[in-house]
């Protein structure tokens, strides 16, 4: 594995330091006669000012103002260069809402990680990780000192390059795994799959925002200290996972459950012969000994369903309790932890699947008009 790591600081200056010029993804070797037939290793180096650039470029395009920098010029295919224009387009869009809703982001902080790189003929597989951060423009003196006023998240990606015969050209870049998750605000998971029906026994939660969005404290210690434990394992394994446990593709409810785990809730079952059993919960070794009631966002809720308090309102939830989202119609996909809240009412959740810490819930709202939610209070 690569550990070079690259920021926007190392990119060449150029109006804030996006302009990236196809010289930065020539091969070294471009100059040499011998290599016109053959395709030149890539520089990794420049590989990765190349992801630099396409990330930090995005996570700008959601900043109030837009940062006031060159669009990044890139050698790329025209397959690239279109999605990057209807991409761009709809962070426009997204970047609007953020500011009509909250008065958008102030600046963002992208780094990019390498993970590895495989070249095969003409065509090079550069794997790579985001970690980025969206500054809330409006956030007060106390947020800040609290880090309370950025969303965070951390996502891996694919980008695929070419030979040309004179360059290494970007073809393609995507997240690596397309998941049922909470998408990050940079990006759009058009593919999300329905994952069963809906549990018509349970309605879902108004989002409508009352008078005051304060909620009642918890009713007793023992569900305040079981509070007090999940935001804790919620906060310290938002953005790396805990290595005790396996990561899921859809790891949400696997890190919901770890929390609670974590907050002292004992497990119920064991055993293979159990694991689909909506009554038991319980992590095992494998895959095939752990409960589909740990790591499975419908099963977790049926689960849980008469084990925490049933709110009629999202804006009900407090720190330390749970929200689960059913993006379709088709049963629920998504849980999450409300880790803190703002002096304004709006609450923060962490979640896996895309790791993400400090969401807004009136943005995580906004971004999924077509979902329905089911708050959760965690009791004793």
């Amino acid at each position: 594995m690569m550990s070079m790591k690259i920021t926007r600081r190392l990119l060449a200056a150029s109006i804030g330091g996006l302009l990236i010029t196809e010289a930065l993804i020539s091969p070294a070797h471009a100059s040499d006669p011998t290599s016109a037939d053959a395709a030149p290793a890539p520089d990794r180096a420049r590989l990765a000012a190349v992801a630099q650039a396409v990330y930090q470029e995005r996570a700008d395009r959601l900043t109030r103002p837009p940062e006031a920098k060159a669009k990044a010029q890139i050698a790329a295919s025209g397959r690239f260069q279109a999605q990057r224009a209807a991409d761009g387009r709809r962070l426009e869009q997204r970047r609007q809402m953020y500011v009509r809703l909250d008065g958008g982001n102030s600046h963002a902080q992208v780094d990019i990680t390498p993970l590895g790189l495989r070249v095969a003929g003409t065509k090079a597989i550069f794997r790579v990780q985001e970690h980025t951060k969206l500054y809330y423009a409006g956030a007060t003196e106390e947020e800040r000192a609290q880090g309370l006023d950025y969303e965070e998240y951390a996502l891996d990606h694919v980008l695929t390059f070419r030979y040309s015969g004179s360059a290494w050209q970007l073809d393609e870049a995507r997240p690596t795994e397309k998941a049922n998750g909470a998408e990050v605000p940079t990006q759009f998971d058009d593919g999300r799959q329905t994952v069963g029906a809906p549990d018509p026994r349970e309605a879902p939660a108004s989002t409508a925002r009352g008078p005051s969005d304060r909620a009642l404290p918890a009713t007793s210690a023992a569900a305040a200290a079981r509070k007090k434990h999940i935001i804790w394992y919620g906060e310290k394994y938002v953005i790396k996972p805990n290595k005790a446990y396996r990561v899921y593709r859809n790891d949400c409810t696997n890190f919901v459950s770890q929390a609670q785990r974590h907050a002292g809730y004992p497990y119920v079952g064991s055993g293979a012969s159990n694991r689909k059993n909506n009554k038991k919960w319980f992590y095992g070794r494998t895959t095939k000994s752990t409960s589909f009631t740990w790591a499975a966002a419908k099963n977790w809720g049926l689960f849980w369903a008469y084990r925490t308090l049933s709110y009629r309102n999202v804006w009900a939830l407090t720190p330390g309790d749970l929200l689960q989202a059913d993006w379709d119609g088709g049963g629920k996909d998504h849980t999450m932890i409300v880790v803190n809240w703002l002096k304004g009412g709006e609450r923060l959740l962490n979640y896996h699947t895309r790791n993400t810490r400090h969401k807004k819930l009136s943005r995580l709202l906004a971004e999924n008009r077509k979902a329905t939610w089911y708050p959760r209070g965690t009791m004793e």
